[in-house]
């Protein structure tokens, strides 16, 4: 399917098809410690269901933001191994954007679970 198309096009899809693969795979992962996470700061499950859906469009947001981004150099077209490079530098790039993405979402929260925490708001009473 990709084979007719131009290589321009080739590798700008695949930097749009990782940019949307990679928070998808991300956030299925951290989903059931998230769930339980956010079951522990907060008591109403719309608040709950609002911060899950916003971390999942803050990071394919932030993921397409990088992968939009890729303008490969028509020098880096012409060679294959630096065209393999380029892709690279490309898919670093868009795990860095979502690197710091995560540690924005989670830092208000952890800082949210701490504070109740610590001021025993959340904490179960022992046996």
């Amino acid at each position: 399917m990709f084979d007719r198309l131009p290589i321009e096009i080739q590798v700008y899809l695949f930097s749009l098809i990782f940019g949307l693969a990679a928070p998808l795979l991300i956030y299925w992962m951290i989903r059931p410690p998230l769930g339980r996470f956010l079951s522990a700061i907060f008591a109403d499950a719309a608040i709950e269901s609002f911060w899950s859906r916003l971390i999942v469009l803050v990071l394919l947001f932030s993921a397409l933001s990088a992968a939009i981004r890729y303008r490969p150099d028509s020098g880096v077209l012409a060679d294959n191994v630096a065209l393999v490079f380029s892709l690279a530098d490309s898919v670093q790039v868009i795990l860095e954007f979502l690197l710091y993405a995560l540690i924005a979402l989670f830092l208000p929260l952890l800082a949210t679970y701490t504070i109740l925490h610590a001021a025993g708001a959340r904490s179960r009473p022992r046996d």
